[in-house]
């Protein structure tokens, strides 16, 4: 009988003290965080949870670490901080070299160490702060400046709120106190998502921005319009097929426009056009803060005016192209010049019609009684408006320089509202 109470309560204290262990192997993980949390300022405390769950988290000087491990059914805990020279003292289990490690590699190798000394003690190494640290920026930047970091600080968060309008963002430096300058191109991580070109930067790195090299814009029927740093040796080729992602459908590749500004101004010293229906020119060279407009067809198809008759039908894209081409340079009035001032001057004639003068109205600006006459004689010298006053109708009387005046009254065309305040000659 006695053996058998005996052998009851040695089964009831074995259970116990695995239930016992089972308990506390599974708090070991969560001591050292939940007293993080309380102590720690948010920032830090997120900075932390951002580390634990990124496997790419690096081992950085000034991390604190907190290792749990059981030893005869009791739980120690210890602190360790890597220090400046990425080493971690671990008391009696040695000291390890962090340096190039992530924090998974770390944890890995201090449990294992710990399992080996003490079996069974089921150790867990918790990261409990992060460090900071200095890296320095210079070069094309608002000033140079020791810039506080950690250890998932990207190359892109420290430049970003430092560059000046001449900054390039396709030639930046890292300097690391140990081994070799490497060059790196933000554009290309934002573009195309190279994390490789957008770097977590270490303890020590130098970061040195350069300048730019030109700078343009591109505009219109393209897929990804604007503004973009070029390459030394690239041209309007590469910025239309590689920046730009190439044409629209719609884009009317015979005349693209290049505005070439003069610095320190938003007026063009000089208005460019190229003709890239069938080839690019590579000898053409863009320079910095040119503008590049491509147009659209639509724009342009149902404006121009005809004069005489023609001799055939037009009946490809090429040849509609061609008889545009040869109808404006036959009205050039400065040939031999890269301008052509009437075909400019019409052209700023309709993009001002579709924009004020289609309003109310179900036509697009050029369409309309007034957006023809102001396409054909040009801004009206006066114009003189009358309000509506019983069965009269609201006039518009627009006086031209050696023209007679033409005049315009505004009215309700049948029953369709929408046509209200349409103006008609």
């Amino acid at each position: 009988m006695k053996k058998q109470v005996f052998c009851v309560l040695l089964f009831m204290l074995t259970s116990l003290l695995c239930f016992s262990q089972q308990g506390m192997e599974s708090t070991l993980s969560d001591i050292s965080l939940s007293s993080a949390s309380e102590r720690l300022p948010p920032i830090t405390y997120n900075r932390l949870l951002l580390a634990m769950s990124n496997p790419e988290y690096p081992v950085m000087p000034g991390d604190v670490y907190k290792l749990t491990y059981l030893s005869s059914h009791q739980i120690f805990s210890m602190e360790v901080i890597v220090g400046s020279d990425f080493i971690i003292n671990l008391a009696i289990f040695g000291k390890i070299n962090a340096r190039n490690m992530t924090f998974n590699k770390i944890r890995s190798i201090v449990e294992q160490k710990v399992e080996q000394a003490y079996p069974g003690s089921t150790p867990s190494l918790i990261l409990v702060s992060v460090g900071s640290f200095q890296v320095y920026l210079t070069g094309e930047v608002k000033q140079s400046v020791n810039i506080a970091a950690w250890g998932l600080t990207l190359l892109s968060e420290v430049v970003g709120q430092h560059l000046t309008p001449y900054s390039s963002n396709r030639d930046i430096e890292v300097l690391p106190e140990e081994g070799r300058k490497r060059q790196y191109d933000l554009f290309k991580a934002k573009r195309f998502g190279m994390k490789e070109e957008d770097p977590y930067l270490k303890p020590g790195d130098t970061i040195i921005v350069s300048k730019r090299d030109r700078e343009v814009s591109i505009s219109g029927e393209v897929r990804r319009p604007g503004q973009y740093q070029l390459l030394p040796g690239e041209g309007v080729k590469e910025l239309i097929q590689y920046y730009g992602d190439a044409f629209t459908e719609l884009a009317a590749k015979s005349r693209v426009k290049i505005d070439r500004l003069v610095t320190g101004s938003d007026k063009p010293a000089e208005i460019l056009y190229l003709d890239l229906s069938k080839s690019y020119d590579d000898e053409f060279m863009l320079k910095d803060l040119d503008v590049v407009v491509v147009p659209t067809k639509i724009d342009r198809l149902p404006i121009v005016y005809f004069e005489g008759a023609l001799g055939k039908q037009l009946e490809t894209e090429e040849q509609r192209e061609l008889f545009e081409r040869e109808f404006w340079l036959t009205r050039d009035p400065t040939p031999g010049t890269t301008a052509n001032e009437r075909k400019d001057e019409h052209d700023e004639r309709v993009a001002y019609a579709n924009k004020f003068l289609g309003r109310g109205s179900l036509k697009e600006g050029w369409n309309t009684d007034r957006g023809k006459m102001y396409i054909i004689l040009g801004k009206p010298k006066q114009i003189s408006r009358y309000p509506s006053g019983g069965q009269v109708y609201p006039l518009e009387l627009w006086f031209f320089q050696a023209f007679r005046e033409f005049t315009e009254k505004v009215g309700i065309v049948g029953k369709d509202s929408s046509d209200f305040d349409k103006y008609i000659l």
